[in-house]
């Protein structure tokens, strides 16, 4: 009979673990489908606003499409600071090269390859190059869809993961980030696509990581109709986000001082024609290839007829 009531009482025991066990699981899965994803990826940005600073670090690949024709450029690192509200000091290293950059409120500082010089610069806009925060500011406010992702453990902190595609007035919004002027040779710049994927500690609304794919339409215009084109410029980007407030005060030198200061229309025409002549030449390449790509498409043509 002892026998029989212990195992009456084990059982009994068995059966409220496995219940309580079963209930925690339950609790678990509610918890987890109660994620408001709208407002945890507000809060992610509003939290990238409230912080001191953080540092980034990013590799960024480009592949272009002409004529259905994939040409494929070097892939960029990126490093760098950022300081609330609007500083930030990075480099960007393509292939051999470095190019590094101060940015204000007003404009930026750029210190091409090989050269001591800063020259005065606009506030860099570029989809490619801008500040992620820009980026994910006008995303915030125009999703077309929003889900959860798989979750990723980074840097030992378990992270929430978030994907956006972002809707077509987000897409011009996005667009006006770039830099249009008239001496650029991309006359007509449109992005197609947007998409993001951002890692968040639900705890603490840190972003760790962000992944962003942006289809960009440009149409280059020559001086002749015959030599004008377009191309689909593929834009992926995987950037880490780390030590929050940890040695992100950005004290500019002195000479980057003195660029900003010497800001005008005359000295910011002289120093992008100079920052273009040298930052368009891996985009000449790839311009160079697709022409050719055409001509010997065209001399094939010519020949099956």
């Amino acid at each position: 009979m002892k026998k029989l009531i212990f195992f009456a009482f084990v059982l009994s025991m068995l059966f409220a673990y496995l219940w309580v066990g079963l209930r925690n699981v339950k609790n678990e899965e509610v918890k987890e489908n109660k994620i408001d994803i709208n407002a945890l990826f507000s809060q992610a940005v509003k939290k990238l606003e409230e912080v001191k600073g953080f540092h980034l670090k990013a590799t960024v690949s480009h592949n272009s499409y002409i004529d259905d024709r994939l040409i494929q450029s070097p892939s960029d690192i990126i490093e760098g600071v950022h300081q609330n509200p609007d500083k930030m000091y990075f480099k960007i290293s393509p292939s051999n090269k470095t190019y590094r950059f101060y940015v204000n409120g007003d404009g930026t500082a750029i210190q091409l390859p090989n050269k001591n010089n800063w020259l005065p610069y606009p506030k860099i806009g570029t989809i490619t190059h801008g500040l992620p925060l820009n980026q994910l500011q006008v995303v915030a406010k125009h999703i077309e869809n929003i889900q959860l992702i798989e979750k990723a453990n980074i840097n030992g902190i378990q992270c929430v993961g978030i994907f956006v595609i972002v809707n077509h007035e987000g897409l011009n919004k996005l667009t006006r980030l770039n830099i249009k002027k008239d001496y650029d040779p991309f006359k007509e710049v449109s992005i197609s696509e947007a998409s993001y994927k951002i890692w968040v500690d639900p705890e603490t609304f840190l972003t760790y990581k962000v992944f962003y794919s942006i289809k960009e339409f440009i149409k280059v215009e020559k001086s002749t109709p015959e030599q004008s084109y377009s191309i689909i410029y593929d834009t992926t980007l995987t950037m880490d986000l780390f030590d929050y407030e940890k040695n992100t005060d950005i004290i500019f030198p002195d000479e980057v001082n003195d660029a900003f200061e010497s800001i005008s229309p005359q000295a910011i025409r002289e120093a992008e024609r100079e920052v273009l002549e040298e930052t368009f030449k891996e985009v000449n390449e790839v311009i160079e290839k697709a022409k050719q790509m055409l001509k010997e498409k065209e001399q094939k043509e010519k020949e099956n007829k």
